[in-house]
């Protein structure tokens, strides 16, 4: 966890779960569990400053870089997943 403090970005470790984002109260984003999604291993992922959601923490990724099951129409998206998944361990 200290490293994840230290470096707001890195690459994603292998192929992992995530989920995409929904807007909720006061246009907050939230995981949306409804809406599980892959980030692809080596994608580079940038983490948001923002609290834990279900031990869940945000990170900003290329599209391009999220297998899903619909086309999504922008540019980078926020997504959600478990920090070990994508960060490498200490």
């Amino acid at each position: 966890m200290e490293r994840l403090l230290k470096s707001r970005s890195s690459r994603a470790k292998s192929d992992a779960n995530c989920f995409l984002s929904v807007s909720g109260h006061n246009k907050f984003l939230y995981p949306d569990e409804n809406k599980p999604a892959i980030l692809r291993s080596g994608a580079v992922v940038h983490r948001m400053p923002w609290i834990k959601m279900n031990g869940l923490l945000a990170f900003s990724a290329k599209v391009e870089d999220i297998v899903y099951d619909t086309t999504i129409k922008c540019k980078n998206i926020i997504v959600w997943s478990d920090p070990d998944n994508i960060l490498p361990k200490v």
